[in-house]
């Protein structure tokens, strides 16, 4: 029996022992298994964080890119607006040099009608004093007719007139 507690005394302590560092062995075991899975957890994000950068980096350049050509194209509309305002201005002044033939122009035909009318008038006043003139050889300059102003035309005797 001493025998077997010799035996008993040597091996007890080596299965509590052996069972204490086995329940250590699991515990670490499980705390490898948490870690491992946080590393895993920290890879994945590590390369989703990596994806997010490479998504951004293109952005920027897409960004960079349109920005660039942004400033290309309002440099070319303002060429072309200082194209325009010089063709604007040209316009402006031809435009203000037709408006002013024109009034010219109106001056113009205001004066010939008024001239036209004119000539109209003395030309009616002309032909109906052309049927009053003298004709007889006794009226001349200096010498009047003894009978006073009578109608040379023979369609107009005996019509009375009156002066205007």
């Amino acid at each position: 029996m001493e025998t077997l507690t010799t035996i008993i005394n040597w091996v007890w302590p080596l299965l509590v022992g052996g069972g204490g560092v086995g329940l250590l062995f699991l515990r670490s075991r499980g705390r490898e298994a948490r870690a491992a899975a946080a590393k895993a957890e920290a890879e994945a994000r590590r390369k989703e964080f990596e994806a997010y950068e490479l998504r951004i980096e293109e952005l920027h350049k897409q960004i960079n890119a349109a920005n660039k050509s942004n400033t290309e194209l309002t440099e070319r509309i303002a060429t072309l607006n200082r194209g325009l305002d010089g063709k604007t201005d040209r316009i402006r002044g031809l435009t203000d040099k037709l408006i002013e033939s024109e009034r010219a122009l109106n001056v113009a035909n205001a004066s010939i009608t008024r001239l036209t009318e004119q000539r109209d008038e003395e030309r009616r006043l002309k032909d109906k004093y052309r049927e009053w003139h003298c004709r007889s050889n006794v009226c001349q300059p200096g010498k009047p007719d003894p009978d006073g102003r009578r109608p040379p035309n023979p369609n107009i005797i005996g019509k009375q007139f009156q002066n205007e």
